[in-house]
């Protein structure tokens, strides 16, 4: 089957920072078409002086699905095991996530699940009155002149969620 993807691609170069001149990073969002599906991905150019050891990079998501955030929810799995349905507009949630996130309402038909691979990477989100945040970090090391591609994030619309083991294949796709 050939899929070709098509999309935006976004290039940022740092210029003025001093430490981290140089440093650049590719940033692609990506549909397959006929597919309800989003990625995003990001390749990053290490031209600035210095040594990434550890370096925290994140992709982080911010979601109101309903214009009534107590009708806006979030769901995940906790590192227990455990699944957790969290609303917004009731205060402050901040959980660690190891299985993606489905993010929907209470009002409406359509979801939305998020989906990566979750080797060496750190899921979590935070839910408020006001948005719904997901964030995805992996740590990267890099020496100057070299380039990774990071795991693909994967952003999957339905009417509802697939079961977390049935996207292993879309979680694997690199680019």
């Amino acid at each position: 089957m050939n899929n070709q993807w098509e999309g935006i691609k976004l290039t940022t170069v740092l210029k003025k920072n001093e430490k981290y001149r140089g440093l650049t990073f590719h940033q692609y969002y990506l549909l397959l078409p006929g597919s309800p599906v989003v990625c995003h991905y990001v390749v990053v150019e290490q031209r600035s002086p210095e040594i990434f050891l550890f370096k925290d990079w994140y992709m982080d998501g911010f979601f109101k699905p309903d214009q009534r955030m107590s009708n806006s929810w979030l769901e995940t799995v906790n590192e227990a095991g455990r699944s957790l349905k969290v609303h917004g507009g009731k205060g402050e949630v901040e959980l660690d996530a190891t299985k993606g996130f489905t993010i929907g309402s209470d009002t409406k038909p359509d979801i939305l699940q998020i989906v990566t691979d979750q080797d060496d990477a750190a899921l979590g989100t935070y839910v408020n009155k006001q948005v719904i945040q997901i964030s995805v970090g992996r740590k990267i090391n890099l020496a100057p002149r070299d380039i990774v591609s990071l795991p693909p994030v994967f952003f999957v619309f339905n009417e509802k969620a697939f079961p977390i083991d049935t996207l292993k294949d879309l979680a694997s796709i690199r680019f």
